[in-house]
């Protein structure tokens, strides 16, 4: 169903429930049904029409609640940006995704004027935050208090539909491991490199095809093509499938060591590494070997005042997962590169062993990548 028909919904069967709880705001159904329209209705007068972009900088509130609804309700589509990239980083996403509107609450209202400096195609500011809006950004209560509401745009035409593909895990403590099963209308399966399924049990590529599948890349035709084989698309996770049906994944293709010509997961490795208590992060990836071809090699921060020797780790790692996944090598540092999200950067750790193979690495780059939406026009389209 549509995200705004969800609201309707719940403002036919419980109009006066409250739907956000935020400090000392309450929202009921029927209250934030009138406030998106109103919403949606200044949002169309600044200039949003089918398709155009909203941008979303701002923490979570009640608020964000409404910018989702509205942004949908007024025909836009809702672009929310990561609070914690640079001002540079969030200006480049916003000129790759050609964001018109860009709404931004007191946590980040102090880039703006940083961000506006590189992205000239986001045309108006709305100051969601309490009080009065800086100058030359919109208020935010009194874009919803100017307008009257308007229709949901909603009404016919295409359905986005939501990006999950398995569930059905929560209610059983044993299988919260897995990922799930394929939902309805869904189809999941475990391929090899030649694209080819693989039984029950085997490790693979973990491949989706249902209606609420991404139809592409944002302006990226050669990564859209790259990542769909026959109507498939391409997850880049390693998983396998039991006899029941439920996905197991075990790590990004990407991350998986050819050593001997053995598969080696490197969150596998990780998650033995892990037990062990001296260790406070580690990261494992592959390095050149001239005899195993790739080399199991783990980058280990030691918690404060802990000691231990790559020896020691070693034989800890064997005691959970087969000594051949076991790291050959273990080097030591201070501390591991992060992305500002918390993620480990191991295209840096690569990068010393694999300078010409990583050089082009995508890995954790401004998300300049905006998924088209998918769609449900009926059970034939």
């Amino acid at each position: 169903m549509y995200l705004t028909q969800a609201l309707h919904r719940a403002v036919q069967q419980t109009p006066t429930s409250p739907v956000t709880i935020f400090g000392d705001r309450i929202r009921q159904w029927d209250e934030c049904a009138d406030r998106v329209s109103r919403l949606a209705a200044g949002l169309r007068g600044l200039g949003i029409n089918s398709g155009d972009r909203v941008g979303i900088l701002a923490l979570n509130s009640d608020r964000y609640h409404e910018f989702l609804f509205a942004s949908a309700w007024a025909g836009g589509v809702a672009a929310p940006v990561n609070v914690r990239w640079s001002s540079a980083e969030i200006a480049f996403s916003l000129v790759d995704a050609d964001v018109r509107v860009q709404l931004v609450d007191d946590a980040c209202v102090a880039m703006v004027p940083a961000i506006r400096s590189r992205a000239e195609n986001v045309r108006t500011v709305v100051y969601c935050g309490d009080g009065a809006a800086p100058a030359g950004l919109l208020n935010y209560e009194q874009l919803i208090t100017d307008h009257d509401p308007v229709p949901d745009t909603r009404s016919g035409g295409d359905l986005p539909a939501a990006v999950f593909y398995t569930g059905g895990t929560h209610m059983n403590p044993a299988l919260r491991s897995y990922a799930g099963r394929a939902l309805p209308h869904v189809e999941v399966k475990i391929v090899g490199s030649t694209g080819t399924e693989l039984p029950n049990g085997t490790v693979g590529e973990v491949v989706v095809r249902g209606a609420n599948v991404m139809l592409g890349y944002w302006n990226r035709p050669d990564e859209t093509a790259a990542a769909f084989r026959d109507g498939w698309l391409l997850t880049g996770d390693g998983g396998f499938m039991d006899k029941r049906g439920y996905l197991f994944v075990v790590d990004r293709i990407k991350d998986m060591i050819v050593s001997g010509g053995e598969n080696v997961y490197s969150a596998e490795v990780e998650n033995a590494l892990a037990k062990h208590p001296a260790v406070a992060a580690c990261a494992v990836i592959g390095v050149p070997d001239p005899d195993w071809g790739e080399r199991v090699h783990a980058v280990v921060a030691l918690a404060t005042g802990q000691q231990t020797t790559a020896e020691a780790l070693r034989e800890h790692t064997k005691n959970h997962i087969g000594g051949y996944k076991a790291p050959r090598s273990v080097e030591f540092v201070e501390a591991l590169p992060v992305s500002p999200a918390g993620k480990i950067l191991k295209r840096e750790l690569r990068a010393r062993y694999w300078p010409t193979r990583h050089a082009k690495s995508t890995e954790e780059t401004p998300r300049s990548r905006v998924c088209i939406r998918s769609t449900l026009r009926g059970p034939h389209s």
